[in-house]
């Protein structure tokens, strides 16, 4: 049975609160032995022997997300946060809750994850917010609000950009940006372009311990 969690948030563009908010569904699901599952399926399922190809599997969860959940706004006035469950259950998100689906993804397959706000007006109000996920040493943008988004791509004619971290909030998470990349493998899923395979950093990214 899916699990809905709706948290009413006062109409108020992307707060520290919201952001807090935000992280914690994240963290929830990153540790949760279900969306784990999810997460392992729509890969697996999709990559069956691509192993170590860190990028492809962003591009994965991204394109699934996607395919199976439409960009539908939140009810008038009201700032609507959905926990992963709620939003497969709803098969709707706008750009927070795809944000929480998306870190949360992207840090069960390893990467760390931080969110980004981002203004498009003159006197640089946040109007949208994307997650992005460390590969090979850079982030990278997941933002699945547009039909033609990529792994990487960031939105166009911003006016001011802010990104977020748990460090900030106080919360457990990606203070460590090393990346577990595993041995022989750069974080693409290639060698380093000479037939050689370089050796992967194996620092963990979090102390936390996720079941299962």
């Amino acid at each position: 049975m899916a699990r809905s969690l709706l948290e009413d948030v006062p109409e108020q563009t992307f707060t520290s609160e919201t952001i807090r908010r935000m992280f914690r569904l994240v963290n929830q699901a990153v540790t949760d032995p279900a969306f784990q599952k999810i997460v392992y399926g729509i890969v697996n399922g999709q990559m069956r022997g691509r192993w170590k190809d860190y990028r492809g599997e962003l591009s994965t969860v991204l394109n699934w997300f996607k395919r199976n959940v439409d960009y539908r706004r939140d009810p008038h006035g009201v700032e609507l946060l959905q926990d992963v469950f709620a939003t497969l259950d709803r098969g709707r998100a706008d750009c927070d809750d795809a944000t929480v689906w998306l870190c949360a993804a992207a840090a069960i397959l390893g990467c760390p994850t931080r969110i980004v706000t981002v203004s498009t007006r003159p006197d640089k109000e946040p109007v949208h917010v994307y997650p992005e996920a460390m590969v090979g040493g850079r982030w990278l943008g997941l933002d699945a609000t547009v039909p033609g988004s990529f792994v990487g791509w960031k939105p166009p004619h911003v006016t001011d950009t802010r990104v977020w971290t748990r460090k900030e909030f106080g919360l457990s998470g990606d203070d460590d940006t090393s990346s577990v990349e595993g041995l022989g493998m750069n974080g693409n899923g290639n060698g380093n372009g000479n037939g050689k395979y370089d050796f992967g950093t194996m620092t963990p990214v979090s102390g936390r311990l996720a079941p299962g």
